[in-house]
């Protein structure tokens, strides 16, 4: 609360200059509370800005792994087709890896798999060895 003229005639000079002190004081404090609230929005907002520009990576990025598992899945199934048993045991363990990785998959991958198990056992009783 400002002083009035009377009052301030009644002050020494030191109390004066103490006044006049403690005024620049507080004003001192409160452009520097206001400094702080400017650097916490600016900070909220800048970290807000970061979150919001990292979704659309990790959307990419999970659209990548889908698209890697389905390679993958892609030609371990061509090679169960194989005629040479090495690269049918071969696309039976790359199919582990999408099973893993795909939970969503590992039905899937199953049913593949015993379709395969299947038509290899129907393929060795129906050719004739000799």
């Amino acid at each position: 609360m400002p002083l009035s003229a009377a009052e301030r005639a009644q002050m020494t000079p030191t109390e004066r200059i103490e006044a006049v002190n403690a005024a620049r004081h507080t004003l001192v404090q409160a452009a520097t509370g206001l400094v702080v609230i400017g650097g916490v929005v600016f900070t909220a907002q800048g970290l807000w800005y970061t979150a919001a520009s990292l979704d659309p990576g990790r959307q990419a990025q999970s659209v990548a792994e889908q698209g890697q598992i389905t390679d993958r899945y892609t030609k371990a199934v061509e090679q169960l087709g194989s005629a040479k048993t090495d690269v049918r045991l071969g696309g039976i363990y790359a199919l582990q890896r999408p099973a893993a990785d795909s939970p969503r998959d590992k039905d899937t991958i199953r049913q593949v798999l015993a379709a395969s198990s299947a038509a290899t056992t129907a393929a060795r009783t129906c050719t004739p060895r000799t």
